[in-house]
């Protein structure tokens, strides 16, 4: 662990923030299989109406499924709706 990682751990502790806050990790919510949010998130990677890949500090997310649309878009989250099939995690970067 190196000491920036330490430090955010500390301040976890400390605070009681979120630990995805701190560690500023990917949070996703689903609603059934009809909507996705996804807070902390760097860039849309790919965007078509069956497929939906976005990168994270963990590496790429992707939805897959049909009718997929892009509901909202801010700095740091993104909203997902559509007939969602699957999500795939911690893609390396294609």
């Amino acid at each position: 662990m190196d000491k920036s990682d330490f430090f955010k751990r500390l301040i976890e502790e400390i605070t009681d923030f979120p630990r995805d806050v701190v560690l500023n990790l990917p949070h996703i919510v689903m609603i059934g299989n009809l909507e996705i949010d996804l807070e902390n998130f760097n860039s849309l990677l790919e965007y078509t109406p069956d497929k939906i890949r976005v990168g994270t500090n963990l590496g790429i997310v992707m939805f897959a499924g049909s009718d997929l649309e892009i509901k909202m878009i801010s700095q740091n989250e993104i909203i997902v709706t559509g007939r969602i099939k699957s999500i795939e995690l911690g893609l390396n970067r294609r």
